[in-house]
């Protein structure tokens, strides 16, 4: 969510995975690299080479909806092993 909360400050902000651990949400790598891949695979963002940005078009204000939606998605992913 902290990922989306900049991105609705910052809309044209793009960075690395390493970047946005430092720099916007203070939080471990491993941690962003797994939020980056949810909204990514949600299509709230977009990657381009090492770098993530806003999706186009993508509105941020229902943040929370993505999230919630991913984090279903990956349950049922691990409840299928």
């Amino acid at each position: 969510m902290a990922i989306l909360s900049y991105l609705r400050d910052h809309s044209l902000a793009k960075d690395s995975a390493r970047g946005i651990a430092k720099w916007w949400v203070g939080e471990e790598l491993d941690v962003v690299e797994k939020a980056l891949a949810l909204l990514v695979n949600e299509g709230a963002i977009e990657k381009h080479r090492h770098l993530y940005k806003l999706a186009p078009g993508k509105p941020v204000e229902n943040g929370s909806a993505i999230i919630d939606k991913a984090l279903r998605k990956l349950r049922r992913k691990n409840n299928h092993y």
